[in-house]
C-alpha cells in the first residue's frame, strides 16, 4: 500500500508539476484575454469615442 502511494507521488511529481504549469499558463492567458476584451468593450461603451 505504501509503495503504491510513493509511486503515485512520484508520478504526480513527474507529470503533475509540468501539467500544473501548463494549466496555470492556459488559465492566465484566458483570464488576460477575457479581461482585455472586457476592458476594450467597456471603455468603448462607456466613452463612445475611440
Amino acid at each position: 500500500m505504501l509503495l503504491w502511494i510513493l509511486l503515485l507521488l512520484l508520478i504526480l511529481l513527474g507529470f503533475g508539476i509540468p501539467m500544473l504549469i501548463l494549466w496555470y499558463a492556459a488559465v492566465l492567458l484566458l483570464a488576460i484575454w477575457i479581461l482585455s476584451f472586457a476592458v476594450r468593450g467597456g471603455s468603448r461603451s462607456a466613452h463612445g469615442h475611440q
